[in-house]
């Protein structure tokens, strides 16, 4: 009886213990952390900011033509999602591609057919939660 009742501990400790674990990597986190200043890449910058890199819209660099800080704060009210990996990513299924860094970290940003932020090819993806209202807001800040 005690075996029984031992096991059964045991058993519930796991799934509580898996049922932690799997809501810890799977929670939704924020596209990118708020930003503190933004400054595009020509500037010196501190651990703090937000470095814009390059935006590029259907293929073509749009970076001087949008509004950096709103387009940042856009960006920092949206959440992702670990996924699985979509690599490599087909370049025609892309309609907005985003490079950023922030806390001296690289974060790319792919808009499109599938959606998602990812550091690097070794670090894993996020899929982003609600991609179509986040390109639906990108795009009234390109056509202004």
């Amino acid at each position: 009886m005690k075996k029984r009742i031992l096991i059964i501990v045991i058993i519930i400790c796991l799934v509580v213990v898996l049922a932690a674990a799997g809501f810890i990597i799977f929670r939704p986190v924020p596209l990118i952390a708020s930003p503190n200043t933004v400054v595009d890449g020509s500037e010196e910058y501190s651990k703090s900011d937000t470095v814009v890199s390059a935006v590029n819209y259907n293929g073509a660099d749009v970076t001087d033509r949008i509004d950096i800080e709103q387009f940042v704060r856009i960006l920092s009210r949206y959440d992702c999602r670990r996924g699985s990996n979509p690599f490599p990513y087909p370049q025609a299924d892309m309609v907005w591609q985003i490079d950023l860094i922030q806390n001296f970290r690289p974060i790319h940003i792919v808009l499109g057919k599938d959606s998602v932020r990812y550091e690097s090819v070794n670090t894993g993806m996020y899929r982003i939660i609600n991609p179509e209202s986040l390109m639906n807001e990108l795009n009234t800040v390109i056509q202004r």
